[in-house]
């Protein structure tokens, strides 16, 4: 069917679809125009963005030591895990899950698959394994 799809694109067609495009360009070059920067966002300096001044910038809250101690905690487990299984880290857990676990705290897993990028399988397989190290490491 594709088949019959392209014989129907006639030449006219062809320059219709590639018009503004340099076929002949060499390779390596994009044919396409490049985008620059026009109007007021160009002269802009570095660094400044829209609001720019406006309000203080943001900045991250400090985790507290028994945050640190149970960031440190889950990430050593799951690298132990990741080794026993022989892939990466990442794929026991991603680090924004971990960081969700610690800002959440969950007690039970009905709670831990609640946060983003725990599934079902990610759950069965670990969630008691790192409920255990959430309950061992207390909020201060």
């Amino acid at each position: 069917m594709i088949f019959r799809m392209l014989g129907r694109i006639t030449p006219a067609i062809t320059k219709r679809l590639t018009a503004g495009c340099d076929a002949g360009a060499p390779k390596g070059e994009s044919p396409l125009p490049s985008r620059e920067r026009e109007g007021p966002a160009a002269e802009r300096r570095e660094g400044e963005g829209a609001g720019a001044g406006d309000t203080p910038a943001a900045t991250p809250a400090t985790p507290s030591a028994a945050d640190e101690a149970l960031w440190q905690a889950l990430r050593a487990r799951r690298l132990s895990l990741a080794k026993e299984q022989g892939v990466p880290p990442y794929v026991i857990f991603h680090d924004a899950t971990l960081a969700e676990m610690v800002r959440r705290r969950p007690r039970d897993l009905g709670a831990l698959g609640l946060i983003p990028g725990i599934g079902r399988s990610k759950l069965e397989r670990y969630g008691l394994i790192f409920l255990a190290l959430i309950a061992d490491h207390p909020p201060s």
